[in-house]
């Protein structure tokens, strides 16, 4: 489809998908930096690699549909700092908050 085309078109241009070179058929790869935006912006080596105090930081919330805006917001952030989503409104990160 043509969104489906633009939006391998805006990856390209941002140099997160490459060609592949095969016989036939179009096949693209994630580049290097599109694996790293894939990993969230950290290098998966040293995410895993890195000191850990071993403790986890659990986050629970209930923000009503109202905020709906601020949810999002809230949501993104949670995304942003490496927080990961157990279920609805529980969220855990590694990393101190």
């Amino acid at each position: 489809s043509r969104a489906r085309l633009d939006n391998v078109r805006r990856l390209r241009k941002r140099g997160l998908l490459e060609d592949a070179p095969r016989k036939r058929g179009d096949l693209l790869r994630l580049t290097e930096l599109g694996h790293h935006a894939l990993a969230g912006g950290r290098h998966p080596d040293g995410a895993w690699n890195r000191d850990w105090d071993g403790k986890w930081r659990l986050l629970v919330f209930d923000l009503p549909q109202k905020a709906g805006r601020g949810r999002v917001q809230f949501w993104r952030w949670l995304r942003k700092n490496h927080f990961g989503r157990i279920q609805g409104s529980v969220w855990i990160t590694p990393d101190p908050v």
